[in-house]
């Protein structure tokens, strides 16, 4: 999916009319789906996956470069994991509401859950030693709560009423 769709769509539910922005015309989708887009920060993980492709080698790990930069270049993708978010709700025509702070950090979780489970990552510089199947364990549980999170804020900007212009 996409961060870019999630801020769209909270902007689109918080435009609509109180209580019909979950199943109504203006928004035309559910809540799943505002739940699919925050987890899956696809722009991220592309730009994730073109560095670990230029930066990766398999005899020579991230190829002379430092844990520090290795780890400088991962805390830029989680920031900009948020800033996909935050940008399109502060220039969409809808004020910044109750809750936005929340959903501003669910797109940078969910994408240092994906690179946890990722067989090589930006994040392994920080990680080396931490126990990769407990990692994988806790984000299976993370992905859970914010799933649960991010549907219930969709539900509570559906029932907002529409900010006054």
């Amino acid at each position: 999916m996409s961060t870019l769709a999630y801020a769209s769509l909270t902007n689109q539910r918080f435009s609509a009319e109180p209580d019909k922005g979950t199943n109504n015309p203006q928004t035309g989708v559910k809540t799943y789906v505002d739940a699919l887009s925050a987890l899956v920060p696809a722009e991220v993980l592309a730009a994730h996956a073109v560095v670990i492709n230029f930066l990766y080698d398999s005899k020579s790990k991230f190829d002379g470069h430092s844990d520090a930069q290795i780890g400088v270049l991962f805390a830029s993708m989680v920031i900009l994991s948020s800033l996909l978010f935050v940008a399109p709700r502060l220039l969409g025509g809808t004020a910044w509401m109750r809750g936005d702070v929340v959903r501003a950090l669910i797109p940078p979780a969910a994408f240092v859950g994906w690179s946890v489970l990722q067989p090589v990552s930006l994040i392994d510089g920080w990680c080396e030693g931490i126990d990769k199947q407990l990692m994988s364990a806790f984000v299976i549980v993370l992905a859970i709560v914010l799933g649960v999170l991010t549907s219930s804020l969709a539900n509570a900007a559906a029932a907002e009423p529409p900010p006054a212009k």
